[in-house]
């Protein structure tokens, strides 16, 4: 008796199938891979550029110098503004300058200034008024009179202003006058030169506690340059100048 066998047996379909599905798994690896390659390979080189772009641009900011590669950017309202350079700022010396300048500021001594001095200066008083140093030390014009006097023995008299001042000493100590200077300075701005008369008699020596001291200064100032004048007093570095301003009549 003859069997008559199948041309397939199921496992040979089993193996045809699973044969079947490694195939299929194989195609659709590799499709994937050829498909991904290229966008992976594209990103990678458009990468490329912008990190060497990058790269350059680092460089240049951190020598200071950038590429000659890299595009130039416009010049904006800033860089506008800023063609002339920056302005310098003020010396020392023209701080300095500036301070004692009566035209930069008004505040300013005029005339001449014992060395030493502080640079601060009271308002401007009456002739008739009484200036304070602080420290209830106080001065005031005793007189001021309009005189005949020779700047030097001999010579002839010219228009000059005497001008006696009055210390008061309110404080619990004595204090010291040699160091006080007294100028004048005319109607023009000009400082008028002291001289040495017989009536004059500068501030010397010290003054007790409660006590008051009197001295003369004698200027030259021509009759038309005294509408009007001022009168500055220095008593010491720690203590403003004090300015006495007023009209004073022709000799």
């Amino acid at each position: 008796m003859v069997r008559k066998h199948s041309g397939t047996t199921p496992s040979t379909v089993r193996c045809v199938r699973a044969f079947a599905v490694i195939v299929a798994l194989a195609l659709g690896t590799a499709s994937c891979t050829s498909d991904t390659g290229p966008a992976t390979n594209q990103s990678a080189a458009s990468a490329s550029p912008n990190a060497a772009a990058d790269a350059r641009e680092a460089s240049g900011g951190a020598t200071g110098t950038g590429s000659s590669d890299a595009p130039s950017e416009p010049a904006g309202a800033g860089d506008a503004a800023n063609l002339d350079g920056p302005t310098a700022a003020p010396t020392g010396a023209e701080t300095a300058a500036s301070a004692a300048d009566p035209v930069a500021n008004p505040s300013a001594p005029s005339g001449a200034v014992l060395e030493g001095a502080p640079t601060t200066r009271a308002p401007s008083i009456g002739l008739t008024d009484t200036g304070d140093f602080g420290g209830s030390i106080s001065a005031r014009l005793a007189q001021v009179n309009p005189v005949q006097a020779a700047p030097i023995v001999g010579a002839p008299e010219e228009s000059a202003i005497a001008v006696t001042i009055e210390i008061s000493n309110g404080s619990a100590a004595p204090i010291g006058l040699d160091s006080v200077a007294v100028t004048l300075t005319d109607s023009a701005g000009n400082p008028a030169p002291s001289i040495n008369d017989t009536s004059a008699a500068p501030f010397a020596g010290m003054m007790v506690e409660g006590g008051r001291a009197q001295a003369t200064y004698v200027f030259v100032v021509p009759n038309d340059a005294r509408n009007p004048v001022t009168i500055t007093i220095a008593y010491s570095a720690s203590a403003p100048t004090l300015a006495f301003s007023g009209e004073i009549a022709g000799s």
